[in-house]
């Protein structure tokens, strides 16, 4: 219905006048406050739009907070590596954490509110996905919500005095909207699957938090760079591996029809990996992009 086109337009227009105002700022002592005054400001629009206001309204809602506050997280990151002296003073840690802790129940909330949208009855109880529909922005809020969980499961546990295992029921449930989502082997819905069985497998073997610690992205889309930078080195890790044992089974006098499972196994999963690294951020989600339409998250 036309109605409900108002409170999605109004979202994005005011998260694309608030991505604006605070990268306008840079690092300053109440940019932490200021932000989450900005994420109120967007929550006055379901006051406004009550009327119409449905789960998909909620989800846009939770995703806006959620692309917002991971700007002025980069925005911060990015001033405490300025080697500005007077800048690590700007603001104190216990904001930070405090303020990391926002994005991650965001997070979650904003997982709790796709399940909703998936219930029988939500949308139209004949579709045999609730979430196929959907354009493809929601599916882009619920990577940005994964990958703020991974990092909070590989990095931020610590600030905010959890254990990795600790997001386990998230990851699970993101697991489950994604086996609801897809169709075919090779879509985002399967994509998004096989990244998380891929990282959950290596994380036990491989030092994810260097390699999110080397990351680079733009303000605002850092934790999807982390994400692509993860499955880079994960992908990368795997075809040594399988060029490694193919060249141990010539050693060994094996002939090509003869490689060995393990080695064959390794090779067929390098193909299904790099179907992660097409994921392009849509511009409504990308405010700071000189080119909206051409951003790409990684390689």
């Amino acid at each position: 219905p036309r109605s409900t086109l108002f409170p999605y337009t109004t979202l994005f227009r005011s998260l694309s006048r608030s991505s604006a105002t605070l990268s306008s700022l840079g690092s300053t002592t109440h940019a932490w406050n200021f932000a989450l005054n900005l994420g109120s400001d967007l929550d006055s629009i379901r006051e406004k739009y009550e009327s119409c206001w449905d789960h998909k309204s909620e989800v846009l809602l939770l995703g806006a907070k959620l692309c917002l506050y991971n700007l002025q997280l980069d925005l911060d990151s990015r001033a405490r590596t300025a080697a500005v002296p007077s800048v690590a003073n700007l603001d104190n840690n216990t904001e930070r954490r405090n303020f990391i802790n926002v994005i991650y129940l965001i997070s979650i909330q904003l997982v709790h509110q796709f399940q909703l949208l998936g219930l029988p009855g939500s949308i139209d109880p004949t579709t045999p996905s609730h979430y196929r529909h959907l354009p493809k922005f929601y599916f882009w809020l619920i990577i940005i919500s994964m990958a703020f969980i991974f990092k909070v499961r590989i990095i931020y546990h610590t600030n905010l005095k959890l254990k990795p295992e600790d997001t386990d029921p998230h990851i699970r449930d993101i697991h489950e909207i994604f086996s609801t989502w897809s169709r075919d082997e090779n879509d985002h819905g399967a994509r998004g699957i096989k990244l998380i069985d891929m990282i959950l497998k290596a994380e036990k073997s491989v030092d994810l938090r260097a390699i999110v610690s080397t990351s680079e992205g733009r303000p605002g889309s850092v934790v999807l760079s982390d994400l692509v930078a993860i499955a880079t080195r994960l992908r990368e890790d795997t075809e040594r591996e399988a060029k490694s044992a193919k060249e141990v089974d010539r050693e060994n006098g094996m002939s090509e029809d003869t490689v060995s499972v393990d080695a064959t196994r390794v090779v067929a999963d390098g193909p299904m990996l790099d179907l992660c690294f097409d994921w392009e951020i849509p511009w409504e989600l990308d405010m700071l992009s000189q080119d909206p339409y051409a951003f790409l998250t990684g390689l």
